[in-house]
């Protein structure tokens, strides 16, 4: 394999979580990498420029087929240079079947037409760690899925994913 490093490549992962699967799913993806080659950034507390970076992974959790807030305000506050530059976008959702239509109402056409890849990474309902209505909702949402639907964290994804990435490089 190629030595990325010596390239100084660097892959800028960026995700907003509530729960925490979409940071789990975020280190999974850097584990998936060469040393050094990924930067995790936790969207709720800081927002680095991805023109720092060669490649930029935007994420976020799903709550009633929304992305988390702080990635819809980074991808709105760096649309245009995500636009021009290699950009990959995931999302963590339990109801992975519906990964196409949340991936078209969450992220700009204009993104995902020219992303590298955008897929979701699966999802995990866990409703220890809700709280008040997220968790009556969460609870709701609970009740519908069949078996097969809340399929955790899907490893294959993340691994399909990495590879896109460093096929972009």
């Amino acid at each position: 394999m190629m030595n990325y490093m010596a390239n100084h490549k660097r892959i800028l992962i960026a995700a907003a979580s509530k729960t925490g699967t979409a940071l789990q799913c975020a280190a999974l993806l850097a584990g998936c990498l060469p040393d050094g080659l990924a930067e995790i950034c936790d969207l709720t507390r800081n927002r680095p420029s991805p023109a720092d970076y060669d490649l930029a992974v935007v994420g976020g959790s799903v709550r009633m087929g929304a992305l988390h807030k702080a990635a819809r305000q980074y991808l709105r506050s760096y649309r245009s240079l995500l636009q021009n530059m290699p950009a990959a976008y995931f999302i963590c959702n339990c109801f992975v079947e519906q990964k196409e239509t949340i991936l078209k109402n969450n992220f700009p056409d204009a993104l995902l037409q020219t992303a590298v890849c955008a897929d979701s990474l699966g999802g995990v309902m866990d409703l220890s760690v809700q709280k008040g209505m997220d968790r009556l909702i969460a609870g709701m949402a609970a009740r519908t899925l069949d078996s097969n639907a809340a399929a955790g964290i899907r490893k294959d994804s993340i691994d399909a994913f990495a590879d896109a990435l460093m096929r972009a490089l």
